[in-house]
C-alpha cells in the first residue's frame, strides 16, 4: 500500500488526538485511508468506515509505533468496538480547512515579508521532526510517495 507523505504529514501535524486515545488513533487511520482515496470532484464527505485497507494501516502503524490502545486487544478489536460518528466528518473538514488556511497564510506571509515568530517556528520544527520520525518508522511497513 502506498500513502502520500505530504497527506500523512499534514494530518498528523494538524490532529494530535491520534496520540492521546485509541479512538483518536482509529480516527486518524480512517482519515488517512479515506483521504488517500478521496476524489475532490465527487466531494465524498461520508463518514469514513473501516475498510480492509484501514485495518492494514492500523495494524502496521501499531507495529511501527507501539501505542497503548488498552482496553482494546488490537486494532481490529478497536475498530469493531468504537464506531466513529459525525464528529469524524467534522474533524476531517476542520483539518482540511486548517490546512487550506495555513497555506494561504504562508503565501500571504511570503508576499508581505512577514515571518512567523521564533516560537512558532520552533514548535513547527519540533512537530515536523516528530512526524518525520513516525513516517520513517512506519515506512518499514507501508510505502510513501512524495
Amino acid at each position: 500500500m502506498t500513502l502520500s507523505r505530504e497527506l500523512v504529514t499534514l494530518l498528523l501535524e494538524n490532529n494530535a488526538d491520534w496520540a492521546t486515545s485509541p479512538q483518536g488513533l482509529l480516527d486518524i487511520i480512517l482519515m488517512i485511508d479515506h483521504l488517500t482515496q478521496f476524489d475532490p470532484a465527487q466531494a465524498n464527505w461520508d463518514i469514513p468506515t473501516v475498510t480492509s485497507t484501514a485495518l492494514e494501516l492500523g495494524d502496521s502503524f501499531l507495529k511501527a509505533i507501539p501505542i497503548n490502545i488498552s482496553p482494546y486487544k488490537n486494532f481490529q478489536d478497536l475498530s469493531t468496538t468504537y464506531i466513529p460518528g459525525e464528529h469524524l466528518r467534522v474533524k476531517m473538514a476542520t483539518i482540511i480547512r486548517m490546512i487550506d488556511q495555513d497555506q494561504n497564510l504562508h503565501k500571504l506571509a511570503k508576499e508581505t515579508g512577514i515571518t512567523p515568530s521564533s516560537e512558532t517556528l520552533k514548535v513547527e520544527k519540533a512537530m515536523r521532526l516528530i512526524v518525520n520520525s513516525i513516517i520513517e518508522k512506519w515506512s518499514t511497513h507501508v510505502d510513501f510517495v512524495d
